[in-house]
């Protein structure tokens, strides 16, 4: 359809949007060129349609892969390099919701939540689902040199990538299933998934929805939302799944928190390595 003819259209696949490298432009990230003939033009898109439709608004797969249609916007041509794109796992999600006939979070529910027996996760789908089920930790963030309380947020911009709401107890569920176990794939996906290629941003090496950065911590993934931040990593070597949280966000030393939860499961890998 018209408002799937994002630019390469032909030449991207599955694999490409898995691992960043199809070059479909990020709307949910990154600023609107101003080049556009779009009023949200020069804009975030997420903040323009908020402001005039509403903190409510449900955003959809084909609102967000048209905003990349109709303007023509892509980094590059498929294959050519590395560009992080939650847009890419828009059409993930659209693939998944035609092929099973549900709703993306019904699937994930149906398919992974319910038979792992992960009760406190949960996927929000809709503008209007923002609050945060209790209990619950509130989160932090620092910006601008004000401290914003936060507890709720409207998350529909990242189904597909972005809206997990979950326990570090569940998460560890879902590592030692991906990671260690043949649960979610079997050993030759599995092999796919970790096969990592070298990227020129902060995700190092990546393979197929999967981070291998810093390579002495394992893989896994690392996520962000406003007050939040979580590393999940397994590790191999020891055989052990290491979920951190931190309810505190400062804005502009994201990346230094990140690296600084990286060297808590540095720290925790030497001590299981030590027997402690």
């Amino acid at each position: 359809t018209d408002g799937y003819a994002i630019p390469y259209k032909d030449k991207i696949t599955i694999r490409l949007l898995l691992q960043h490298g199809a070059g479909v432009f990020d709307v949910s990230n990154d600023i609107i060129p101003d080049t556009v003939s779009a009023p949200y033009a020069g804009q975030r898109y997420f903040y323009y349609i908020t402001e005039n439709q509403g903190e409510d608004h449900t955003f959809t797969f084909p609102e967000l892969i048209n905003v990349a249609a109709v303007n023509h916007l892509s980094y590059f041509e498929p294959g050519a390099a590395f560009h992080y794109s939650n847009t890419g796992y828009d059409l993930l999600g659209t693939i998944i919701e035609r092929i099973s006939g549900k709703r993306y979070d019904q699937f994930l529910q149906d398919e992974f939540l319910t038979p792992l027996q992960m009760n406190h996760t949960r996927f929000p789908y809709l503008g209007t689902d923002q609050d945060i089920p209790n209990p619950h930790v509130t989160g932090w963030l620092k910006f601008e040199n004000e401290l914003l309380e936060l507890d709720k947020e409207n998350v529909s911009i990242g189904v597909s990538e972005a809206n997990i709401i979950t326990t570090p107890a569940d998460l560890a569920i879902w590592a030692n299933a991906l990671y260690a176990t043949n649960q979610i794939l079997n050993e030759e996906l599995h092999a796919q998934m970790i096969a990592g290629i070298p990227t020129n941003e902060i995700h190092g090496t990546y393979g197929l929805g999967c981070e291998m950065h810093p390579a002495d911590i394992g893989y896994g993934h690392n996520g962000t939302r406003a007050g939040y931040l979580t590393t999940m990593r397994y590790h191999p070597g020891s055989h052990t799944s290491y979920i951190l949280f931190c309810n505190f966000m400062d804005f502009d030393e994201i990346l230094a928190q990140l690296a600084d939860m990286d060297n808590i499961v540095r720290e925790a890998i030497q001590a299981v390595e030590r027997g402690e």
